[in-house]
């Protein structure tokens, strides 16, 4: 039970937290350091970029719920 918990709040952490860090990835000026007509490959090095940014913030705070219920539970 605790493990369907767990994978729940992963979820809910991940999801948005991708959302979230690829707009804030977007305000950033990549034009000088981009050839022109590259947006394609911009838009999935961002992508790729969130995704493991939100897997490393939804792990991190699936841990820390873990080890708050470890406490609570002794």
């Amino acid at each position: 039970m605790t493990d369907t918990i767990i994978t729940i709040w992963f979820f809910i952490a991940l999801i948005p937290s991708t959302y979230l860090i690829y707009l804030c990835l977007q305000c950033f000026d990549y034009e000088k350091i981009l050839r022109r007509g590259k947006t394609r490959e911009l838009k999935i090095v961002l992508f790729l970029i969130s995704v493991a940014v939100a897997f490393l913030f939804a792990q991190c705070f699936v841990t820390i719920i873990e080890r708050i219920a470890n406490i609570i539970t002794i």
